[in-house]
């Protein structure tokens, strides 16, 4: 890691006014707990990007902060930000950052001035119903939605996306008959949505209606083959109901060509190569899932995260089988040991 920052720091030396090697460093500084450093460096990144004054300054370096999970880091930006321009597209960002970090009562707070400022507004109602959800206040939640879209009606706005983030409320508070109308009223409303028709095979999945979550996986799948969620589900659902195996593989293939940085597709082939009878073919895509997550943890992430060392024995744990299943007994018993190292507790 200190390595990793000497180079940035000779990086940034060449080119001092280039903001994304300011940004690179705040990163690694970051990951290597030196907020200081990072506080810098994500400073100087928004000083040299070109922004009209220091309320987008203080955002951009909210932004940055946040971006790594750090809301509380970002908080104090966001604030200058409001108190130098009041904005209300900036009291939303600070009203989201305090939902975010758990201030409820700061983002209610704030909630309740963008209402009296602008009472027939369907995107505070939205904020509302949003706020309130993240708390499982749902019977509020949902009636804030039906108010947003009572409004978004009258004033002849777009309705599709409320109803859906409507639906997921209910899916997610296992209020299914609701969701099915508001997932109904979406794809009514526009019958080609993906989303529309994944939530609709998470309904159809809760109901155990398995065929039916199958076709509207794929049918979301085929709408929009960047997402990754559907084809995700779609390949568990395949697994665990059986059906319509033999296609899975090219699907898996084809999602790779628009995704090729996803670790989790190149595990779900090796899963699928393993289940084939393939355990070269299995070996070779957990390898590229490794290569993949070692990528995302380094590029995004950021900070060590026990979900990446969880995410990296699990693909030892599946190397280990694949390479029993190849008869390489000592390679898989070092698979095995790599996967308890990962996470020895």
């Amino acid at each position: 890691l200190e390595a990793g920052i000497a180079a940035l720091v000779n990086s940034q030396a060449q080119a001092p006014r280039v903001s994304r090697y300011h940004v690179a460093l705040g990163d690694a500084c970051l990951n290597a707990g030196r907020l200081d450093c990072a506080g810098e460096q994500y400073a100087a990144a928004a000083r040299y990007e070109t922004l009209p004054d220091d309320a987008a300054r203080n955002i951009a370096q909210a932004d940055l902060w946040r971006q790594q999970g750090r809301p509380d880091m970002a908080l104090p930006y966001y604030e200058a930000a409001v108190a130098q321009q009041p904005s209300e597209y900036n009291l939303f960002l600070l009203e989201s950052a305090y939902r975010e970090a758990g201030r409820f009562d700061l983002s209610a707070n704030i909630l309740a001035e963008l209402r009296d400022r602008h009472p027939y507004s369907p995107e505070v109602l939205l904020a509302q119903a949003t706020a309130q959800a993240a708390q499982d206040n749902i019977d509020q939640a949902v009636a804030h939605f039906e108010q947003a879209i009572a409004l978004q009606k009258v004033l002849a706005q777009e309705t599709v996306d409320s109803y859906l983030a409507l639906a997921q409320v209910l899916l997610s508070a296992n209020r299914l008959e609701e969701a099915r109308t508001a997932i109904e009223a979406a794809i009514a409303r526009r019958p080609y949505h993906p989303v529309a028709y994944r939530l609709q095979g998470e309904l159809s999945d809760r109901q155990e209606q398995y065929e039916q979550a199958i076709n509207a996986y794929e049918r979301a799948y085929q709408l929009d083959p960047t997402q990754i969620d559907p084809f995700i589900a779609l390949s568990n659902m395949l697994q665990v109901h059986g059906g319509r195996q033999e296609g899975i593989v090219s699907l898996l293939q084809e999602t790779i060509e628009a995704n090729p940085d996803e670790a989790i597709l190149f595990l779900a082939l090796g899963d699928q190569l393993q289940s084939n009878g393939d355990p070269a073919g299995a070996v070779e895509a957990f390898n590229n899932a490794l290569d993949r997550l070692d990528a995302y943890v380094l590029s995004d992430n950021l900070r060590p995260r026990r979900s990446s060392a969880e995410g990296r024995a699990f693909i030892y744990a599946r190397m280990a089988r694949a390479y029993e299943n190849l008869q390489e007994s000592q390679t898989a018993i070092n698979y095995y040991r790599a996967a308890v190292a990962a996470v020895p507790d």
